[in-house]
């Protein structure tokens, strides 16, 4: 046995579920196998905001120390959460479906404030699509240095891969967060 991870209880009562050194390892190796498009190395970062008793963010942890990559640990304030990956600007983010829906809405909201920013986001949003849709992913567009710096830089400004978990998510939100920060999206739930 290597932990007792305990379950919060939405689908009945509270339990915890013994995990063994082969479970974890299992969804280490399933990690670092299916969720890049490239290795994580030593390079890469991660902002570890998620509860420790979040199995996915423990294996997270065992990735990153096979591969002498880097985490951060929040400081628990969920107001200073921005503030937070402008410092340590992460190149894997992970995240909740309703973290994203949010950011969603938000940016919706600022659209809607003004014809031009609607007009200049939609823009090139619509431009990243066709690049997206031809397999190619960059920051590196007359749109970035423009207009979309701004946005990915409230993350940090590194993000390559995006990891959402814990419920599927939104196929419009996932488009638009990958216009937008210019980076892989990548769903684990189940």
């Amino acid at each position: 046995m290597a932990t007792i991870n305990y379950t919060s209880g939405t689908t009945g009562n509270p339990k915890g579920v013994v995990l063994t050194h082969k479970n974890i390892c299992t969804v280490a190796n399933g990690i670092s196998i299916f969720s890049l498009p490239a290795p994580w190395n030593t390079n890469d970062v991660w902002y570890s905001y998620l509860p420790m008793a979040h199995i996915f963010e423990r294996a997270v942890h065992c990735v990153l120390m096979s591969v002498g990559g880097q985490w951060w640990f929040s400081s628990g304030d969920i107001k200073k959460l921005l503030d937070e990956l402008a410092v340590v600007r992460p190149t894997i983010f992970g995240s909740v479906p309703r973290v994203m829906n949010r950011l969603y809405d938000k940016i919706q909201a600022t659209m809607a404030e003004s014809k031009l920013k609607g007009w200049l986001l939609r823009s090139a949003t619509a431009s990243k699509r066709g690049r997206l849709d031809n397999g190619e992913v960059t920051k590196n567009t007359l749109w970035d240095k423009l207009l979309l710096k701004k946005v990915q830089n409230l993350l940090g400004g590194r993000i390559h891969t995006w990891v959402s978990g814990a419920a599927p998510l939104n196929p419009k939100v996932r488009g638009f967060i990958r216009e937008i920060f210019s980076c892989y999206v990548i769903e684990a739930y189940g």
